[in-house]
């Protein structure tokens, strides 16, 4: 089921809508002589497809995860607005001459409290707030040098005639938390590049205007958004003026808080449509001795470091401004094809949705040129030429965009749901994960709510059968005697993410591959109902490592040549280890990718 096909059933135009019993047209479905509207069916969740991250990223999001215990989403979303803030002005996506894209990437995870947002965001944000320290420690030096540089030059009369008065150094920026827009400003006309702007709770930085009278403080980051010129002018701060404004943003928020703060204001000024959005379901932690394996670690932090390398192009005068990447042909053929199915499934929507399916468009471009870069700096052996996007960089990007398009109709569509709609999402995803079909009997053995009682449980499922969410399958008879029970199974269980299986290798990088489906997802999901933590997607192969197989010794069966690289700490398939293996050995050959 493609995207505008499944948020269709909630964005539909009123026309589109079922007509109950009562010939009422509400959106939702009634039960015959039943006045009690049922829930409609939100799209289930999909697990973040972390398949189509390119190497190192793929085993830091999947490892991270497992040592987190949080979903991969968690980690993914920071992890990518950061490596967008560390390319930053050095480098735009040209789509053609007049149509250039900003690597500026806006996410936020949504969770409640207590889902280990804040580990997952400082995690996956350790190589910059480790290149800020470095940064602090610089400066904090210069200053000191600069103190003494200043006094002798002001004690020496002859010295000033003959010198230039001491410049007063200038904090390199990389990073930023609560920050006003004026303060911003100024930090970016300091620091040209760009920087992450950082917030374990993005409710204060949706809490707009907060500091001023003046409503214009939205405003000002739409403008960033577009990595606009911004000029700014205060009686109580000296005036900025930045040609290129650059900020990725990062955060997590409740969901709850979320929707307060988005309102009907955010969705219609675009300020939602903006924003990279995901909320998994809540899971249940499980102490796992998995844990981010140095090298991995170690391997994106050079990523960081190639990234943060990538030095932009200068005028005439001396100005900086961005190296503009074309696209390869196959790449533009990738891109024209995504173009023109994407506006179709946009053409349909009306409102939020379309406005986020529009955002989605240019993100598409800007998460390529991140995967590329990644792909540049991490030295994927498969990428032709560095200073090009190829089909495998916008096709991976497209892959992700599906996602987060579903993952926004999802969101959004929660926004307005009640109780009752919120109970009803949650046993769905509850199903989904236990393969999109169970019986009342599995369900009593499940949710704490639905314990020894079976008439509710049945009851819940036949709710879900009549708002369309799935359907009664009744059992065939047997001759061995027993009553066989009849199984719930979810509308479209078996297609609920069509994204197709790659081929992924082991050195090199994934075009697109898929996700896990009902069918090849491990019941992952304790007694209560909730998810005892993230599959390990084996990087070589893109499937799913079965938990029985997460603690083999390391060193059996690998190659011999590779051997000396493994570690004791190393889990996963022959595959996985073999991958991690291999990373280590190129990282001790010092392999060092010209810089594009």
């Amino acid at each position: 089921m493609s995207l505008d096909q499944e948020l269709d059933r909630i964005f539909a135009a009123p026309a589109s809508k079922p007509t109950g019993g009562n010939g009422e047209q509400d959106g939702r479905v009634r039960n015959g002589n039943d006045s009690k509207p049922k829930p409609a069916p939100i799209p289930p969740w999909r697990r973040f497809p972390t398949v189509t991250l390119p190497e190192p990223l793929r085993s830091f999001v999947s490892s991270a995860a497992v040592a987190t215990q949080c979903d991969e989403s968690f980690v993914a979303l920071p992890l990518l607005a950061g490596l967008a803030s560390a390319v930053g002005n050095s480098r735009t996506i040209q789509l053609r001459r007049t149509w250039h894209e900003p690597c500026i990437l806006w996410t936020c995870i949504v969770g409640e409290s207590g889902t280990v947002k804040s580990p997952a965001i400082e995690l996956a944000l350790r190589p910059i707030r480790k290149r800020q320290r470095k940064a602090r420690r610089r400066y904090a030096e210069a200053v000191k040098n600069y103190n003494s540089d200043i006094t002798r030059w002001k004690a020496d009369k002859r010295r000033q005639n003959q010198e230039p008065e001491p410049e007063q150094p200038v904090a390199e920026r990389c990073v930023a938390g609560d920050i006003t827009p004026e303060c911003l400003a100024m930090l970016l006309e300091q620091n040209p590049r760009g920087l992450l702007v950082a917030r374990d709770e993005l409710a204060g930085w949706l809490a707009f205007d907060r500091y001023s009278k003046a409503r214009g403080e939205c405003a000002f980051w739409l403008e960033i958004f577009g990595g606009r010129a911004l000029t700014t002018d205060r009686k109580t701060v000296a005036s900025a003026d930045v040609p290129r404004a650059t900020a990725s943003l990062c955060g997590g928020i409740q969901p709850g808080t979320l929707a307060r703060a988005l309102g009907q204001e955010h969705l219609e000024d675009g300020l939602a449509a903006r924003l990279l959005l995901a909320m998994p379901p809540r899971r249940t932690k499980r102490w796992a001795e998995g844990d981010v394996p140095e090298s991995i670690e170690t391997a994106v932090e050079a990523v960081f470091d190639g990234l943060y390398d990538l030095s932009p192009n200068h005028d005439a005068d001396g100005e900086p401004y961005p190296k503009a990447l074309p696209l390869t042909p196959d790449g533009q053929a990738a891109w024209i094809r995504f173009y023109n199915e994407h506006a179709e499934e946009q053409a349909r929507f009306v409102g939020a949705m379309a406005a986020a399916l529009s955002k989605l468009e240019g993100y598409a471009a800007r998460i390529a040129l991140v995967i590329h870069l990644v792909r540049w700096a991490a030295g994927d052996a498969t990428l032709g030429s560095p200073d090009a996007v190829d089909a495998a960089s916008i096709e991976a990007a497209v892959t992700l965009i599906r996602w987060f398009g579903h993952e926004a109709g999802r969101l959004y569509a929660t926004f307005s749901e009640t109780a009752e709609e919120a109970e009803s999402r949650g046993l769905v995803e509850w199903i989904q994960g236990r393969g999109g079909a169970v019986t009342p009997r599995d369900l009593v053995r499940g949710p704490s709510r639905f314990r020894g009682d079976y008439e509710a449980a049945e009851a819940a499922l036949t709710d879900l059968v009549e708002a369309g969410a799935g359907e009664w399958i009744e059992p065939e008879t047997t001759t061995s005697g027993g009553r066989p029970s009849r199984r719930f199974q979810l509308c479209d269980a078996a297609t609920c993410d069509e994204t197709p299986r790659g081929d992924p290798v082991s050195e090199g990088f994934v075009a697109v591959a898929g996700v896990a489906t009902p069918e090849n997802t491990p019941d992952t999901l304790g007694d209560d109902g909730q998810d005892e933590g993230p599959p390990i997607l084996d990087p070589v192969t893109g499937e799913i490592i079965p938990r029985d197989r997460l603690n083999v010794p390391p060193i059996d069966n690998l190659p011999l040549d590779l051997r000396p690289y493994a570690e004791p700490g190393d889990t996963g398939s022959i595959g996985h280890r073999t991958h991690l293996a291999r990373i280590r050995r190129t990282a001790a050959a010092k392999i060092e990718p010209k810089t594009p």
